[in-house]
């Protein structure tokens, strides 16, 4: 019994469910109708596959992803881009976006460590799929923009929330109950208030490592450091453990140690990130010199090659013509008075820029105009003529003031 083999991961373990072949290893299906159709045109199944064409579906997912996004209604933001995820599985905005929507929920229903796990997990997943492509400046400044949003709420939420709890705390006393009641959510607050420090870290940290081509997003990674530093600065209970901690309090204080320790290990590795990230501007810094260098060398060795070939073609065209001169004028052509055709032994009294005068008999002086110098375009005349040399030239016409038109082009 021929086998279908998966065109992806060349995997032969295909199942069919729901009426189509999905590959056991990756994930990818296949329809049944278009193996049919194969097999009828004698097509070995083994070999050749039919990939299911889910574009018109997946269009719609977008259509209704981004719609529910639009709408802040989280639950079905939730839903379709995981199902978008069932139909792509490499998409980066359905793997932001269903763990983006996803966190929400988390956070809305309580578990709010899982929700900010979900948040910083993510950016790493994103970054595997777009870091070193184009679409890596679109994707990182989405990201940026939406965790910047939900941390933001997320750090509102957890401040309020310790004020709230502390207050209560105060009001219904101090028994043991309500104290343990207010450890954990001081120990909640911080362990939350350093996650989302730690979002923004990871994603500075995973920019810089992975996405940031020729230093294109050095701002999004500056600015994401920056957050990571100010929140774990700005834990919203660190008063509260600095008071237990003057008290004399061992748990609290034990805790507020902890919860400095680990922010001063997030301030170090935010600057090892800084740090990394100036070395790199600074070897791309270098690299461009270098090449802005070899460059300019090479059009310095261009130009330099360029005057030296023109240098050489002017000679050579001066060469000869002055070279016709030495050579002996037909009797046909040998006239003492100034005639249409006749060819004289001239010599170069003035040079101008759109030609030269030359004397061709006695006192009588005619015009060589540029073009008609050599059949090569003349820019500068003194290039190739200068005042006393010697040239043969013809008379192609004459002027109504009756001086002679010169030609030395008409004997080349």
């Amino acid at each position: 019994m021929k086998k279908l083999t998966c065109e992806m991961c060349e995997n032969t373990d295909i199942i069919k469910q729901d009426g189509v072949f999905v590959c056991q290893s990756c994930g990818v299906k296949y329809s049944v109708e278009e193996a049919k159709k194969l097999m009828k045109d004698g097509v070995d199944v083994e070999t050749k596959t039919a990939l299911v064409d889910n574009s018109a579906k997946l269009d719609n997912l977008y259509k209704l992803a981004r719609r529910a996004k639009d709408e802040n209604n989280t639950e079905k933001a939730t839903n379709y881009y995981e199902q978008i995820l069932l139909e792509s599985p490499t998409d980066w905005e359905a793997i932001f976006y269903s763990n983006y929507y996803g966190a929400i929920m988390k956070w809305n229903n309580g578990d709010k460590r899982p929700a900010i796990a979900s948040l910083q997990n993510c950016i790493g997943s994103v970054l595997d799929i777009v870091g070193g492509t184009d679409k890596a400046y679109v994707a990182v400044t989405e990201m940026f923009k939406q965790l910047c949003d939900i941390c933001s709420a997320f750090y509102g939420v957890n401040r309020d929330g310790i004020e709230s709890i502390y207050c209560q705390y105060r009001n219904a006393g101090y028994s043991s109950n309500n104290r343990n009641v207010l450890v954990q959510q001081l120990r909640l607050t911080t362990d939350v208030n350093i996650g989302i420090a730690r979002v923004y870290y990871t994603l500075g940290a995973m920019v810089q490592e992975r996405a940031n081509d020729n230093g294109r997003l050095d701002v999004i990674v500056e600015d994401a450091i920056s957050e990571a530093k100010n929140v774990a600065n700005g834990n919203p209970c660190a008063h509260i453990l600095y008071g237990y901690t003057s008290s004399g309090d061992r748990e609290i204080t034990a805790m507020n140690y902890d919860a400095k320790e680990m922010t001063n290990v997030l301030r170090e590795s935010c600057d090892k990130v800084l740090t990394q990230m100036k070395q790199k501007q600074e070897i791309l810094a270098k690299q461009r010199v270098k090449e802005q260098k070899k460059n300019t060398s090479s059009e310095n060795l261009l130009a330099q090659d360029m005057t030296q070939s023109r240098e050489k073609l002017l000679s050579l065209l001066r060469a000869r013509l002055l070279s016709i001169s030495n050579t002996e004028i037909p009797c046909e052509h040998i006239s003492v008075e100034p005639k249409q055709n006749a060819i004289y032994d001239a010599i170069i009294t003035r040079i101008v820029t759109f030609g030269a005068f030359a004397e061709y008999l006695p006192g009588k002086i005619g015009m060589i105009i540029n073009t008609e110098i050599a059949h090569e375009r003349i820019i500068k005349v003194d290039d190739v003529l200068k005042v006393g040399d010697k040239v043969r030239v013809k008379v192609i016409g004459f002027e109504r003031s009756g001086s002679a038109k010169l030609s030395i082009k008409a004997l080349l």
